[in-house]
């Protein structure tokens, strides 16, 4: 007996303990199974482990022995306790989480994306029990959670860009600033301008990006970013990628509509009088200043600002977006350059080329140029030790063999019988184009040389670039 006392202390409490811990388990499984979601899986967790608490119970009561061994079971039991709490603990978290996940990220963001990582610590921390009983049911309902709530993140950041993508109001983008640079009357001393600038106001569509109109309100950004950066890290990028570029692209094609750009053929060109062929170059010529000095270059901080910080192909996206547009907005240069000459018509003729030089570079570089600068691409020491970068370098190279081919196939179709517009947009193209992919090319074609196949990257040579560029323009057909 005098063993026994002598160690009451240490070995009395494990019983108390013991028989708290049970009746905690008792009321957290009972509270559970009047919930919802994986409440049977998380039930029969803590049964199982409420049966082991109880036998570990009624072996230790009778217990008498002397002090080392009552010591080395209160330590067991001492253990044994931890790790319930623990599990206990990881339960208790998996069933808040639960409740807030359930009611949506609409509510509150910040709040939705916590739950989720606390879930998925959860599951972490249930993965390494691999000899804990029912944990593979548990397990299995909590990815299910899981999977839905990708889905309610995806859902969240495809209504968000369709609710708050709407189209710029004419009166805006006409009034936008009051007195702009490219203003049709040419006043530049308004705008606080300088004579230099005016000379050159299409240098680059970075020059007029702090001035555009918010495409999207501020305080819905954070969480278009916030969305994004989770719906890329759980591997729904493409999702991702065609939510956004739809939105933005119908948003972009209703506010070029509402402004009044439509699509000309030659035909509608050619039934058009003088007097108003004249006027409709003036329209068409003020739509491509304003989608080039504001809808474009706010499209591209949007795409910047969304995507801050995250790993995403934000050139090509933009490119994909703008397309459309801008093509519409080219469609009337196409078309009245291949409608009938007239004398009359020089000075018209003259007009669109002024714009076509004005603009021809940023449209070039809108539409087909995407930047490796901007990609985040590592150097070429970092690429060779990086299976995943490699990778990265080798779609680069398909993606632009794909769309230069497109590009080629589509330009070559189109005629523009004026020589010198001809060459100066070839030119346009040649000077953004080139150096870019030459660059590219330079860098990184090393890694992908010494592949079986490596001309199914490295299909283009700078030289057969600048060749196929000449041919732009020339109206060839299809087959030749």
């Amino acid at each position: 007996m005098d063993g026994w006392s002598s160690g009451r202390t240490g070995a009395a409490e494990p019983p108390e303990m013991m028989e708290a811990l049970v009746q905690r388990v008792r009321k957290l499984r009972a509270s559970i199974e009047s919930s919802e979601g994986y409440a049977e899986s998380t039930a029969a967790v803590l049964g199982s482990y409420e049966q082991r608490l109880s036998d570990i119970d009624a072996a230790m009561r009778p217990i008498q022995v002397s002090r080392q061994a009552a010591q080395r079971a209160h330590d067991n039991i001492d253990r044994a306790i931890r790790a319930a709490n623990a599990i206990l603990a990881q339960v208790v978290t998996a069933r808040e989480a639960e409740a807030t996940i359930l009611k949506g990220p609409h509510e509150d963001l910040e709040s939705y994306l916590k739950a989720v990582d606390r879930l998925k610590e959860v599951a972490g921390f249930f993965t390494l029990k691999d000899n804990f009983k029912n944990c593979e049911r548990f397990l299995n309902d909590i990815n299910i959670l899981l999977s839905k709530s990708s889905l309610m993140i995806e859902e969240e950041f495809k209504n968000l860009m369709i609710t708050h993508s709407t189209p710029v109001e004419p009166d805006l983008l006409l009034g936008w600033p009051s007195k702009p640079k490219w203003a049709i009357d040419g006043d530049t001393e308004a705008s606080g301008g300088n004579s230099g600038d005016s000379k050159h106001p299409s240098k680059s569509l970075a020059t007029t990006i702090d001035r555009t109109p918010a495409m999207i309100l501020p305080r819905i950004l954070p969480l278009l970013n916030a969305l994004a950066q989770r719906l890329v890290q759980d591997g729904n990028q493409q999702s991702c990628y065609r939510i956004y570029r739809d939105a933005r692209r119908s948003a972009l094609e209703l506010s070029l509509r509402k402004l009044g750009v439509e699509k000309l053929s030659k035909d509608d060109v050619e039934r058009m009088k003088l007097d108003a062929l004249e006027a409709k170059i003036g329209k068409c010529t003020q739509f491509m200043r304003i989608a080039m000095r504001l809808l474009l270059p706010g499209e591209r901080k949007l795409c910047d600002e969304v995507f801050h910080g995250i790993s995403f192909n934000k050139d090509q996206c933009f490119a994909e977006l703008a397309g459309t547009g801008v093509l519409t907005l080219l469609s009337f240069a196409d078309a009245f350059a291949k409608s009938k000459r007239s004398p009359e018509k020089l000075f018209l003729l003259l007009d669109i080329y002024e714009v076509m030089h004005e603009f021809g570079s940023e449209v070039v570089q809108t539409l087909y140029v995407q930047g490796a600068s901007s990609t985040g691409m590592s150097t070429p020491s970092d690429l060779s030790s990086s299976g995943v970068s490699r990778a990265m370098i080798k779609e680069r190279f398909k993606s632009f063999n794909m769309q230069f081919g497109e590009l080629h196939a589509k330009q070559s179709l189109w005629t523009i019988p004026d020589q010198e517009l001809r060459e100066t947009l070839r030119l346009a193209i040649a000077e953004v184009l080139l150096p870019a992919y030459r660059s590219f090319v330079k860098r990184f074609g090393n890694l992908v040389e010494n592949e079986k196949k490596p001309h199914k990257y490295l299909k283009y040579s700078p030289e057969g670039v600048d060749q196929l560029l000449g041919e732009f323009f020339e109206g060839q057909q299809s087959g030749e």
